[in-house]
């Protein structure tokens, strides 16, 4: 990212750090336990992980199925407490990466506690402070790096950072935390609002039905156990040498893949008596053959063939070498013993 990239870091921790999140002892007693930062993946209103991302202008984020309703019946913003309408939210694009987590689009770095995560607000898009201070701000280049539209200084809305600590990202500070408003203080409902909005209805619409796939799949991955390896996932060894991945300090196994795991069952059954043969009978044009399959001896060799006979790869097959009192072969779609996959 440049000459001076590393600039700005610091090795050193500032006086509010060391008061509000390490126990600092002056004039800290009564508010260091107090403040609790909100994670830039969560919903300022449900404080769960959010699925459709919105933003006020002061970057506070929360999710569409979740602000909707509140702005209906309160019309107030419901951690400031002050008045608000749905044409202020602005939908936010974040990035994910392969493995699911949300990362900047452009140096492809992994967000996290202590990224400074900011929004270019006529897109929408979401990078790292770091990657537009670098591409946009100081070369003076005031236009989107993904979409290219113009912005100026002003739309660049700060989403977190890990060196403020305002109110807008203290939990406790939260109005709607601190009074639980009755349900007869909301407004009521005007004809032709925004319950009747056709898109906005898709939208939750689509959010409970991904929400029910969601928990489906959950459900399936949960009955599934994987079985470990001996070897680990290579995290931590790659992160060390790699200045792109998220540092990972404790090395963790990873799942079995499903050659290894044909693998261990192989050992379980190679070399036991206690293993039964399997059989296998052949239909022919010429009458029946029954096969015996030595499973101790040969697993993998037998499982392949288990396997092409339960998917119906040999039916229709001819015998394609034949010699009187020794042996037939078969098994090749083209008849010439040159061609099959196994």
């Amino acid at each position: 990212m440049g000459k001076r990239q590393h600039q700005g870091d610091r090795m050193y921790i500032r006086p509010s750090e060391w008061k509000y999140e390490f126990g600092g002892k002056k004039g800290a007693k009564s508010q260091r336990h107090a403040f609790k930062r909100l994670p830039f993946d969560c919903c300022a209103l449900s404080l769960r992980p959010f699925e459709n991302p919105v933003a006020t202008p002061e970057g506070t984020v929360f999710d569409l199925e979740n602000i909707i309703p509140y702005i209906k019946k309160h019309k107030r913003n419901p951690v400031s407490g002050e008045p608000m309408k749905l044409k202020q939210l602005k939908k936010l694009n974040f990035h994910k990466n392969k493995a699911g987590k949300y990362h900047c689009p452009l140096t492809f770095k992994e967000f996290s506690a202590h990224t400074h995560i900011v929004a270019i607000w006529p897109s929408g898009n979401v990078y790292a402070y770091e990657a537009v201070e670098e591409l946009n701000l100081k070369p003076k280049n005031f236009t989107d790096l993904l979409t290219g539209e113009s912005f100026k200084r002003k739309d660049i809305v700060s989403i977190q950072d890990p060196h403020n600590f305002s109110n807008a990202r203290n939990v406790t500070s939260f109005l709607h935390l601190k009074k639980k408003k009755s349900e007869e203080e909301g407004d009521e409902e005007k004809a032709g609002g925004i319950g009747k909005d056709e898109s906005i209805q898709k939208v939750m619409a689509e959010s409970a039905r991904r929400k029910a796939v969601r928990d489906k799949k959950n459900d399936k991955a949960a009955k599934k156990i994987v079985p470990m390896s001996k070897y680990t996932s290579g995290m931590c060894s790659g992160s060390l040498t790699s200045t792109a991945m998220t540092p990972v300090t404790q090395n963790q196994r990873r799942a079995m893949t499903e050659d290894e795991i044909r693998e261990e069952r192989y050992k379980e059954m190679r070399g036991k008596s206690s293993t039964k043969p399997g059989y296998v009978q052949l239909k022919t044009t010429k009458g029946d053959v029954n096969i015996m399959l030595y499973v101790s001896k040969v697993p993998m060799t037998c499982h392949n063939f288990l396997s092409l006979c339960e998917s119906g790869y040999y039916k229709g097959i001819m015998f394609h070498r034949l010699i009187k009192g020794f042996m037939i072969q078969g098994g090749d779609p083209s008849g010439t013993g040159r061609e099959g996959k196994s």
